[in-house]
């Protein structure tokens, strides 16, 4: 019997996870969902040249429909104004095992408390896709820094999509240094602007959080910065990690030693390997969505706040 396998959602992330779950050598049987025909035709042409293997069959539907058999795992990859919906009307009418959740998961904390209380009550595993924490380099961070005094992680740029990737940013925080809740330190949020989706927007500044533990996180988009990129500093190194250009340096500060070493961010295959697990029955190295919702709903009011004051008087949360 194959396993059942929704994709909702076909833009850009959709795409990307599709040709990864091509990569499964599992028995697959694979829905391919979005209400555009524009992205379904780009998710067709990914196979329009190519011989599948004989463990897939692929359907494709403008709509979510019934399906007799438990979906093993469902990827919601929408864009997060409409995922709540997403979600209720496909537990509505299937039974779900697994779900994987594209950042930002919601963009209002009512969605949050409706779908925490769907997948309780439907017994189903949440995960958010923050896939940083299953990428060697920083599998291998963490050992050299989880056990340290004090950390910072710092991460800094322009018009880098602070509203919408420090959620990827705390979930490394919280991976790194194994704290599990931030408090707000500092705001110095500033100007919005629109984000390159429609009707979604973005907002230079900063924030500044500080974990029991006295770690902290801060995160900038400012313009004295050219390029994206993240410090880590412990009480005796330093870490500068550029991701875009693969650097990663390592300064030890009691010998003024520099380490550089060849930085591997790589996503593809993750979307098959996700898949692996689950079909083997084994937990995933994401985050669950029941750890991750606290700490996220804190972002979420402190952005619903900012649009609320600032001159464009935005109701909610209007990032993705």
């Amino acid at each position: 019997m194959k396993n059942v396998i929704f994709l909702i959602g076909a833009g850009n992330m959709g795409s990307a996870h599709f040709k990864n779950i091509l990569k499964s050598k599992h028995y697959l049987d694979i829905f391919v969902i979005d209400k555009s025909n524009i992205s379904l035709q780009k998710i067709k042409k990914i196979i329009r040249n190519k011989v599948l293997p004989k463990n897939f069959s692929i359907n494709f539907s403008n709509k979510i429909i019934k399906v007799d058999q438990k979906i093993k795992c469902a990827i919601i990859a929408t864009n997060s104004d409409v995922r709540k919906k997403v979600i209720c009307d496909l537990i509505e009418i299937n039974s779900v095992e697994n779900l994987i959740i594209e950042k930002i998961p919601f963009n209002s904390l009512k969605d949050y408390e409706v779908i925490l209380k769907l997948i309780n009550n439907s017994k189903i595993n949440c995960y958010i896709n923050y896939p940083r924490r299953l990428l060697e380099n920083y599998i291998l961070l963490k050992k050299d820094i989880i056990k340290k005094k004090y950390v910072k992680l710092k991460v800094c740029g322009y018009k880098w999509g602070l509203a919408s990737n420090i959620f990827h940013f705390l979930d490394l925080f919280f991976f790194l240094t194994g704290n599990n809740k931030l408090f707000l330190k500092n705001n110095f949020l500033n100007k919005i602007y629109k984000s390159k989706r429609k009707n979604f927007y973005e907002i230079n500044g900063g924030l500044e959080f500080i974990s029991k533990e006295k770690n902290v996180l801060e995160c900038i988009d400012d313009k004295i910065y050219k390029n994206p990129f993240i410090l880590i500093e412990t009480n005796d190194m330093m870490y500068f990690i550029d991701e875009i250009n693969n650097k990663l340096i390592k300064y030890i500060y009691s010998n003024n030693e520099i380490q550089k070493m060849n930085l591997k961010i790589s996503y593809k295959g993750l979307a098959s390997l996700y898949l692996d697990k689950i079909i083997l029955n084994k937990s995933l190295a994401l985050s669950t969505f029941h750890k991750s919702i606290n700490n996220e709903k804190l972002l979420i009011k402190i952005f619903t706040k900012h649009f609320k004051t600032s001159s464009f008087k935005i109701d909610g949360c209007p990032i993705t």
